[in-house]
């Protein structure tokens, strides 16, 4: 009576440990599969001037970027001025008026480091566009030690090295940063985008067929701008087509877009992502199914809750000893 008592006890066990690792499977970005694909293996959703946020014209998103992360964009566009006070600011043309002014680039920073910290299997890329091409690499690395982003950037050994996202995300290397102009040798995490990124030209008017026509950069990953524009009247400079923004960020017209590349694409940037299907179709595009995301739940106790989960799978090889000794 007792051995069967200790038998239904072990196999018990047994079968809780099992439960217990297989909800510990480790998801990247969202899934499984991810984890085992290099960096360069997979398509990011990513955001045009991810943090002109607002009812400006000069606006291209209607979600800040906290919510853009949560809800499954992984690279963000940003674009860095020195504002009047001194202090690096995200503007978008110029930080005065009309034009808009996201704030200190710094603040920005701490979100995408506290969504990290929250959600440590998640990878980001960030391209920095240094538009007036003043800030030195040693200024952008001063505002990632600030914000705490410094303790996750990733830095290659050589250009195209790219490892797994489960490797990324085991050696804290969440965040791949990218820039236009200025980067410098003493900070190697900071990356030139004209030797790892090629890209098509970001302007489509809305009567124009889309094209996958390299633009700028000789890198091996291929960012795709996928957006319509209307010209500003006697002016060179454009404005999203929000009249038609649906059908633009629909999973039919990115297809579209996408079936005539003939590079493998890395990066979809879009105006306004939460119109249409870009995360759905960026899903797609790698092999998983839309349906069955995982996202990630932003709490700050996720890695509390992770700890308690190791410990209950310890406490449950510790009884399984026992039990098996005393069988």
């Amino acid at each position: 009576m007792l051995s069967s008592l200790k038998n239904i006890l072990y196999y018990t066990l047994y079968l809780e440990l099992f439960i217990l690792l297989t909800k510990a499977q480790k998801y990247c970005n969202g899934y499984e599969s991810y984890c085992y694909k290099n960096y360069d293996e997979l398509t990011y959703a990513t955001t045009h001037n991810s943090f002109a946020v607002g009812k400006s014209y000069s606006a291209n998103q209607e979600l800040g970027i906290s919510q853009q992360l949560y809800d499954g964009i992984r690279g963000l566009m940003l674009d860095v001025f020195y504002h009047d006070d001194g202090s690096v600011h995200l503007c978008h043309n110029s930080c005065t008026e009309p034009y808009l002014d996201a704030g200190r680039a710094v603040d920005i920073l701490y979100e995408i480091t506290e969504f990290i910290q929250q959600n440590p299997n998640e990878v980001i890329t960030i391209f920095f566009e240094n538009f007036n091409g003043n800030i030195p690499a040693s200024t952008i690395n001063e505002l990632f030690t600030n914000s705490g982003l410094i303790n996750y950037v990733f830095t290659p050994y050589y250009i195209g090295d790219w490892p797994t996202l489960g490797e990324m995300v085991d050696n804290h290397q969440n965040v791949v940063v990218f820039s236009d102009k200025l980067t410098d040798p003493a900070y190697p995490w900071y990356l030139s985008l004209s030797q790892y990124v090629s890209y098509n030209n970001y302007v489509s008017l809305s009567q124009e067929y889309w094209n996958c026509d390299v633009f700028g950069g000789s890198g091996s990953l291929f960012l795709l701008y996928h957006m319509k524009h209307v010209q500003i009247l006697n002016s060179s400079g454009y404005l999203p087509d929000t009249t038609v923004i649906d059908q633009t960020n629909s999973f039919d017209s990115i297809n579209e877009h996408i079936v005539n590349c003939q590079n493998k694409i890395n990066f979809i940037s879009v105006d306004y992502y939460n119109h249409g299907d870009i995360i759905e179709y960026v899903t797609r595009l790698n092999g998983e199914t839309y349906t069955s995301v995982k996202k990630p739940i932003p709490t700050a106790n996720a890695n509390g809750s992770q700890l308690l989960k190791i410990n209950s799978i310890v406490g449950i090889v510790i009884t399984l000893l026992i039990s098996y000794i005393l069988l």
